[in-house]
């Protein structure tokens, strides 16, 4: 059983990691009186859903996101930085990731 699990793990972190994330042009980040943001532009103020605010983790991932290879190097810049071990940035990035693409803010592109 435990076998199998670790198979699981090993083949999801593999998926992940063959994946590119692309920033959407039409959300921008700001910083406003040290609070950090995230915010759809929209031509039409009506159609703006909502701005989203970024702990220090979620900016500096959203900043560096463009500058790193992939999940592997994010998460070792993760690391690096806050002092956790590989498997804690490594969820806590997929976490944050999926909220980015569930807002519309990212996309996925597999790697070729």
């Amino acid at each position: 059983v435990g076998g199998s699990r670790l198979r699981a793990i090993k083949s999801g972190y593999i998926y992940f990691s063959m994946r590119h994330y692309l920033k959407n042009p039409l959300f921008v980040d700001r910083e406003i009186e040290k609070k950090r943001f995230l915010v759809p532009v929209s031509e039409d103020i009506r159609e703006m859903r909502a701005v989203y605010r970024l702990n220090d983790l979620g900016w500096f991932i959203w900043d560096n996101l463009d500058k790193k290879d992939g999940p592997e190097g994010l998460t070792s810049l993760i690391c690096g930085k806050y002092g956790v071990d590989k498997a804690t940035a490594l969820r806590d990035l997929r976490a944050f990731l999926s909220d980015l693409l569930r807002i519309g803010a990212l996309s996925l592109k597999e790697k070729t």
